[in-house]
């Protein structure tokens, strides 16, 4: 189920009108460019700053993947931790060197 405030609406319209693939995952990517920091206090929420964890659903042809579903939804979990295979790569947003 999906669930939000005030303007989710149309975020939802959108979900429940596109075709199939709409609800598999699609990608991860984290940000590298350490020349962007996200302010402290800001909601600035982007796939361009170093450590960003950034999720995607629906369609990833663009990426090289095999769903051609034309919807796409993707959302940023700023401040993670990311471990793969015992090694961490980004700890509380910050990239690991």
């Amino acid at each position: 189920s999906m669930t939000g405030g005030a303007g989710f609406e149309a975020i939802k319209a959108q979900y429940d009108a596109a075709g199939p693939g709409k609800d598999e995952f699609s990608m991860f990517d984290i940000g590298i460019n350490p020349a962007v920091k996200v302010p402290t206090g800001t909601k600035l929420l982007s796939w361009v700053p170093e450590g960003m964890l950034t999720l995607g659903i629906g369609g990833n042809a663009w990426a090289g993947g095999a769903n051609q579903c034309t919807y796409g939804f993707s959302g940023f979990v700023p401040g993670s931790t990311v471990t793969i295979d015992g090694k961490t790569l980004v700890e509380k947003g910050t990239l690991k060197h």
